[in-house]
């Protein structure tokens, strides 16, 4: 069972970000051990097809993808660390409560060049649009965030399949000086861009691989194309949201759940007995995911009133 829970509210759309191209099967190239990543044409699902950009991190049995945060390109830090270091770990571990998926966090490095010689596969860091920095020109300057996907020809620098950049020089960083939480803005957007690095694309855009996307025959249907369905959307739900401290999504949604264990199985041991989910109003939206058992979705003791919604063209293969 997968249920998205809307806590209320939504998101709003918020600029370009990671690319869409896919590169042939490789490894970040450092003295660490590296995960590898591969590529996969079109597969004939087109739901599947609209959610997945063409390429993956293809795991030996047991290994952990290792994950770190770095410093800036040109000196910048994160501050306060610690808060940074929390926030880039849950987006991992909600990945683990979905997928057969492990990560290891090798901690903070005083530049991208240590983290991925340590052995890091995904690295968070900072850049900005100043000359030199990697927001630096007309179509990227304006952007809040990008992304390495797992297998990418265009590196921005040794080993940046799978990291998440951050644009010092945007306004993410008042979005982030106003609230980095469960449903925050800065959150939802920092879950998107992980998304990019764990290999899911925008479900608009068919990039150079001409992927399916939603509307197309057999996809999912146009106006599924929103934040409560897929963190991969620049759409915000109908109701739209003013706020950056909440009402945006905390988990990835839905539809990146399913297609996240498409890609890397999924996490049966979870839930697996009989389980009550309660619906709590949260202020945020958020995914459950129930491997097994007699369920039970219980708004008892709730002072609201939920409406619960059965999502069509949900039958992934």
């Amino acid at each position: 069972m997968i249920l998205s829970n809307c806590g209320g509210g939504g998101g709003n759309s918020y600029g370009s970000d990671g690319n869409t191209i896919t590169g042939s099967s490789t490894s970040n190239p450092s003295s660490g051990s590296h995960a590898r990543a591969s590529t996969f044409g079109l597969t004939g699902d087109a739901a599947f097809d609209s959610l997945t950009q063409g390429s993956k991190w293809s795991l030996d049995s047991g290994q952990k993808l290792q994950i770190a945060i770095a410093d800036g390109t040109s000196g910048e830090s994160f501050n306060p660390i610690g808060l940074f270091q929390q926030r880039w770990q849950q987006v991992f571990n909600n990945i683990e409560e979905y997928t057969e998926l492990e990560f290891e966090n090798l901690g903070n490095f005083q530049s991208i060049n240590a983290a991925t010689n340590a052995g890091a596969d995904l690295t968070l860091t900072i850049s900005g649009s100043y000359s030199g920095g990697l927001f630096a020109g007309p179509y990227i300057e304006d952007a809040l965030a990008q992304a390495g996907l797992p297998s990418k020809t265009d590196n921005l620098y040794n080993g940046s399949q799978g990291d998440v950049i951050l644009n010092i020089d945007s306004t993410l960083v008042d979005m982030a000086s106003q609230s980095t939480g469960d449903g925050s803005r800065f959150f939802y957007i920092l879950t998107h861009e992980v998304g990019h690095a764990m290999g899911l694309k925008h479900p608009h855009a068919a990039g150079d691989t001409a992927r399916s996307i939603f509307g197309d025959p057999d996809a999912p249907q146009a106006p599924l194309d929103s934040d409560i369905y897929t963190v991969m959307s620049y759409n915000p739900d109908k109701y739209g949201d003013s706020s950056l401290k909440l009402y945006d999504p905390a988990t990835f949604m839905i539809y990146d759940t399913i297609a996240l264990q498409m890609l890397y199985g999924k996490h049966m041991s979870a839930s697996s007995e009989n389980t009550i989910h309660t619906l709590d109003y949260t202020n945020y939206y958020s995914t459950i995911w129930d491997a097994g058992g007699t369920d039970t979705i219980s708004a008892a003791g709730s002072d609201k009133d939920w409406h619960l919604k059965r999502v069509t063209h949900l039958s992934l293969t």
